[in-house]
Formats: structure tokens, sequence, C-alpha cells
């Protein structure tokens, strides 16, 4: 558990994809709401995902938020380089910030021709205490701004331990493994990954069961059902995936945080994906690959 002294934000409120403040042992704080506490914080740090690569700006959050007019969409973007890229502190107050797990993976050589992006980014890529991205190719882009620096790490899942789960309502550890854990929701060719899963499992002798990682719908649930997949209708708390997760023997799936999860508590993984596909967003493919 986080000391008192840590406070948890996120940029933008919590939607319909979100989990309750009930599902999870910390409770976050909109910046929007906090930006003046937010911005005064003695510490900065920026824990995983895609938040300081371009097309997360351009593409991913734009795509989220289908009701925003491009006047507020502009008004995000200019307050995102303030709230993310820290744009309006001094070099002194960079040096407190920290990013870890991240990755710019979708980052392409024209990103470097939008001035405002190249020169926010570099600003605090160079002046952070430490930048610490989860792939080798994110790593290798910003090393030239960081010295003699180490840049890579990994990706954050991998640093929790079995007892953070149980902060969790309603994890239990799984005595013991057994069968195949089973979840596609990313890939296009569910049909083929359904059937591919099944037919390794009996070729290994062992039963596939379904890791309701997130929400599936209405008719991919009916073609789950064809494969014998019990697939439920509603969102599942994150206490009872993990719990699910922990007692499978191991996993196959199209989901990478499914296959990291996997990882860091020992079970193997087959992690599947298009890796001929273009990295140009978060949702991209070719993460998986990299």
């Amino acid at each position: 558990v986080a000391p008192n002294i840590v406070q948890f934000y996120t940029y933008g409120k919590l939607n319909e994809y979100s989990y309750s403040p009930e599902e999870i042992p910390f409770k976050y704080l909109d910046i929007v709401d906090h930006y003046g506490e937010y911005l005064s914080s003695d510490v900065f740090l920026f824990w995983g995902d895609f938040l300081h690569s371009l097309s997360y700006l351009e593409k991913d959050r734009g795509a989220w938020n289908k009701d925003a007019t491009s006047e507020s969409q502009s008004g995000f973007q200019s307050d995102y380089y303030k709230y993310i890229f820290l744009s309006q502190l001094d070099q002194e107050r960079l040096s407190r910030a920290v990013i870890f797990g991240s990755t710019i993976i979708t980052n392409r050589a024209e990103d470097d021709v939008d001035e405002t992006y190249r020169s926010h980014s570099e600003r605090l890529f160079k002046n952070a205490a430490g930048v610490f991205f989860r792939d080798a190719l994110s790593a290798a882009k910003v090393s030239p701004l960081r010295g003699l620096d180490p840049s890579l790490a990994c990706d954050c899942a991998l640093l929790l331990k079995d007892t953070d789960l149980e902060q969790f309502s309603g994890f239990e550890m799984a005595a013991q493994r057994q069968g195949i854990g089973v979840y596609f929701g990313r890939t296009n060719s569910k049909f083929l990954m359904l059937l591919y899963a099944r037919l390794l499992g009996k070729r290994l002798g062992e039963p596939t069961r379904w890791i309701p990682w997130f929400f599936t719908r209405k008719k991919f649930r009916a073609i789950a059902r064809l494969f014998g997949y019990d697939v439920p209708n509603y969102h599942v708390d994150p206490g009872k995936i993990l719990s699910e997760l922990s007692g499978c023997k191991f996993v196959i799936t199209d989901t990478y945080h499914v296959c990291v999860n996997a990882w860091r508590l020992g079970i193997p993984a087959i992690c599947i994906g298009q890796g001929a596909a273009t990295a140009d967003n978060s949702l991209s493919d070719k993460k998986k690959e990299i």
C-alpha cells in the first residue's frame, strides 16, 4: 500500500471502461480538477504505457473521446504538454520527474518534424531524474539525451509482488494450477484463435477455460460458446480475474498485459499478434513483437 504522501492522478475522468473506486485498492484524482496540487508535487512519477508518445496525444486520446469538439480537443492538447510533459515547470522541477515502464514505439521518424512535440519531449527526457522505458527500441531512441544513464527497464506489472494482489477485493491465489487460460480480444481473427486454443488444449490433454480480462461483446460470446467457453456477459472485478489467471498452467492470448501478468506469476504464455502491423497507436499488435 502506498504511503499517505503518494497521490495518484489520472488525466481525464472515469468512464464506462474504468474500474470503479470500489474495485481497486487506491484512489485517483483527475488532474484537471486538481491541477494546482498536481503541479505543486515534490516528485512526479509517470507510471507505464504510452503517455509520452505523440500518437497517444494525437490518436488514442482523441479516439476515446467521441464527443470531443475540435475546440476542446485543441485545448486538451495544449494542456497535455502542461500536465504530462510539465512544459511550464522550470528545469529544476523537471529533475524531480521519473518515467518508468513507458514506451514510445509508436513514434515515427516524421514525428521529429513536429516542433512542439519534439521540443517538449526532448526537454523532459533530457532533464528528468530518470527515464526507463519498457522496450529496447524506445530506450535506444531516448538514450542520446540521457548520456550514460540507463534507459531500459521493464513493464510496470513485472514489479508487482504476490502480496500486492491481495489488496484487490476478491483476490485469492489459486492453490494449484491446471488447464489452459484463454483470452482473445485484440486481433480480428478471433474464430481462428479460438480454434487454435481448443486444438492445442486437445493435443496436450488440457482443458481450456476463458479468462475474462475485458468485457466481451455479445457476438463474440456466441462464437466462443460454440467452442465450449463460458464467457460472462458482465464486467468481472480485477481481483477475480487475477485469481482465475493464477490457477492456469499456461495461457494463450492476443493481449499484451494478460501475458505480462501471467509471466510475473511464473505462468508460461503464448502471445499471438500481427507482427507485420504498423505500430501507429497504443493498441497496435506490433508492441507484442517488440
